[in-house]
């Protein structure tokens, strides 16, 4: 019964951790750094609860401490969930601001750490002998990858404290296997279900308990509907009669409009500069521009609005805006925005991004060269596409002219004619036409004035004023970084939007982040000398196999977020073909080619693991990344892994040079470098394609220090 307790145990840490994965990424805006601290926290929790807990006395290792330490475990979910929902509110931000990057780090780990720890206690606790390492390891893994399917399947609309109650019934039934032996099978499997349905319909409303703690995320504010999608976490707040809707943290519109001013500026400079505008497609903004859009004289407006969830909270909650939705010249298009772009046969005068800042990949990925390509493909005749970037009215930063400048140059690459209008928030244009005059706009303005708010000609004089628009062009000059141009797999926007958030919190650290940035390539020198100084080549292969699958797992990932956007769902397939192929992968050495000698072994594992890697840098370069790609990269890099690291483990018991811990604990610090360092900052600082050269230079590495040992047959 023991071992069935380990995969229904599997089960249970996978949707803990999807789960605060789930409710960690949208505290923070920077969701792809806070992604891989979050890997970095809970791998490294996981290891050190795995060697504490083989620390202790083998008579502590019994079914007693087992069943305790999952109580202590269910009692540590429930605190934790707790924690995260009120992260926000113990460090007084309000809905909608930033964190910076040394609290989210703390805060991160504080929400992952510790049940990491205790779930890898528990794991070892269970394990009764070293003999069982292979079949412990099998059953949990089986069970980390059922418990991630289902994630995929059923659990990612689910309520929190749903979920969390889910958690607590099947690790309350493993616990009867555990402890009280073959008798209570039938109460393993009646307990769960019995347990859920009371609390979801008897005890009390599951729903509006976990609406109460959502609460806490947006200080002083009322819940008045949300929604977790496949895309994160949609929520709509009123406080004294004003209502926000956020997703992912990030403010997309409220009602009034906090941002009127900047909301006009979008909504009506862009569509001043077509003389005739008829149709027009919005991209994103969560229909916060329709009203702007609707005051001139179109025929046609699209708009393209990926997560259904931003515009069906609209148009329940947003009455006002019933005349624009009922208005036939509007189509609304639930999908990718770039995908609609593609597939689209209609040419608009206007394409206007109503997208945030490219805070992360997902966002980044409406201001890439790629994404102005195929929107140039949908522009008539004098069509114009804008996108709206930070910007400085008195002074403008480094951080600031390296972001702006990095969008420009993707839109100048593809368009010939380009505009930016400075302001506390820049308006860039591009067309393949000229730019008209401001004394055009002027007068489309004129035929319009009296449906505008603020809009008038004197504004629009000190907004387009030549002097501060020559100013922002010659900051944007003084920037000499080389291959600053922002595209899907150079992502610079993305990580200079992280940063210049960040400065308002420290100057310093954003400061030192992008000189640290700037100067990582140094790491691969570093590296080099690290491996060739090494006196172990079974730890320092052990460490590079972790640290290349890790690498590779992360690139794939972010690849997926910038064209499908969807990491909140896929992540659970994302996690469950990886463990699929780390398991699979331990069974090579043991079940195929027997009698082939390890060192072969060792050298297919490596060759295949480059020969996959190669394959998905071509498929990046085709631009052919989808979900069945990263399906099939995903589960051979964990193959990869898997493989490479238990034949090193077969090797050194052969030659007893190093124990199975010290390569364990090797494997555990590569995938941890490749989360932090990696996942956090250098696969985004130095391009996902171009970050791919990093694993075939470890890789190169690898080969040298095995050739010698090849030539003497091992």
């Amino acid at each position: 019964m023991a071992y069935l307790f380990l995969y229904v145990f599997g089960i249970c840490v996978s949707f803990i951790q999807l789960l605060l994965f789930r409710e960690t990424m949208p505290v923070f805006q920077a969701a792809d750094i806070v992604g891989g601290f979050f890997v970095f926290h809970s791998i490294a929790g996981f290891a050190l609860g795995l060697y504490a807990a083989s620390k202790l006395p083998s008579f502590q290792r019994s079914s007693k401490t087992v069943f305790f330490a999952c109580i202590a475990l269910l009692a540590l979910l429930f605190l934790e969930f707790t924690f995260i929902r009120s992260i926000r509110f113990l460090l007084s931000v309000s809905a909608g601001g930033g964190i910076s990057l040394k609290t989210a780090f703390i805060c991160v780990f504080a929400a992952a750490a510790p049940l990491s720890f205790a779930a890898g206690s528990i794991s070892r606790f269970a394990v009764r002998a070293e003999k069982d390492f292979y079949r412990a390891f099998v059953l949990q893994s089986l069970g980390f990858i059922s418990g991630c399917a289902a994630y995929f399947f059923f659990a990612v609309q689910a309520e929190g404290v749903f979920a969390a109650l889910i958690v607590s019934a099947v690790l309350s039934a493993a616990l009867f296997l555990v402890s009280f032996g073959k008798k209570s099978a039938v109460c393993a499997v009646c307990l769960p279900v019995l347990f859920v349905c009371a609390a979801k319909g008897l005890f009390f409303d599951v729903h509006a308990a976990d609406k109460k703690l959502l609460e806490r995320s947006f200080i002083s504010s009322n819940i008045e509907d949300y929604k977790y999608t496949a895309y994160g976490q949609n929520v709509l707040t009123q406080k004294n009669g004003e209502y926000s809707f956020f997703a992912n943290q990030i403010l997309m519109f409220s009602k009034p409009d906090r941002d009127i001013l900047e909301s006009e500026d979008f909504g009506h400079i862009p569509a001043l500069h077509h003389g005739a505008l008829k149709k027009v497609l919005i991209v994103g903004g969560a229909v916060k521009y329709l009203p702007m859009i609707f005051k001139h004289d179109v025929a046609l407006v699209d708009c393209v609005e990926a997560d259904e969830a931003a515009v069906s909270i609209a148009q329940k909650n947003f009455l006002h805006l019933g005349y624009i939705f009922g208005d036939e010249r509007l189509r609304i298009h639930n999908e990718n925005a770039r995908d609609f772009i593609k597939n689209s046969a209609e040419k608009y005068d206007l394409i206007l991004v109503g997208m945030p800042y490219p805070l992360n990949l997902q966002l980044n990925a409406y201001y890439t060269e790629e994404f102005f390509r195929s929107a140039s493909q949908r522009l008539g005749e004098n069509g114009f596409v804008a996108v709206r970037l930070p910007g400085r009215t008195a002074f403008s930063s480094y951080i600031m002219a390296e972001l702006n400048k990095s969008v420009l140059d993707a839109m100048q690459s593809v368009f010939e004619h380009t505009q930016i209008i400075p302001g506390s928030s820049n308006i860039l244009i591009a067309s393949k036409n000229r730019m008209p005059y401001r004394l055009h706009i002027k007068k489309r303005l004129a035929q319009m004035q009296e449906t505008t708010l603020i809009l008038s000609k004197y504004y629009l004089d000190d907004r387009m004023d030549t002097l501060k628009t020559r100013w922002l062009k010659n900051e944007l000059k003084k920037v000499k970084k080389s291959g600053i141009l922002n595209s899907d797999f150079n992502p610079g926007a993305a990580v200079h939007s992280v940063l210049y958030a960040q400065s308002g919190f420290s100057p310093y650290l954003s400061v030192f982040i992008d000189k640290t940035v700037k100067y990582s390539y140094l790491v691969l020198i570093v590296v080099a000398a690290v491996f060739f100084l090494s006196k172990s080549v079974y730890k320092t292969t052990s460490f590079v196999c972790s640290a290349t699958s890790f690498w590779l797992l992360f690139a794939a990932a972010f690849s997926l977020q910038i064209y499908n956007g969807q990491i909140y769902k896929w992540s659970g397939v994302i996690a469950a073909l990886f463990a699929a192929g780390i398991l699979s992968g331990a069974f090579f050495p043991r079940v195929f080619a027997k009698h082939t000698p390890l060192n072969k072994k060792m050298f297919a594992a490596e060759l295949l693991f480059v020969l996959v890697t190669a394959l998905w840098f071509l498929t990046l370069k085709l631009e052919a990344v989808n979900p069945a790609a990263l399906s099939v990269f995903t589960f051979f890099s964990g193959f990869a892994a898997g493989a490479e690291i238990f034949i090193l483990i077969k090797i050194s018991a052969l030659f007893g040079s190093e124990s199975k811990t010290n390569l364990c604990f090797f494997a555990v610090a590569g995938a941890c470098f490749s989360s932090l360092a990696g996942g956090s900052f250098l696969i985004p600082a130095w391009g996902i394609s171009e970050s791919i050269a990093l694993i075939f230079f470890l890789k190169f590495l690898i080969f040298c220090r095995w050739a010698d040992l090849n030539r003497r047959g091992l």
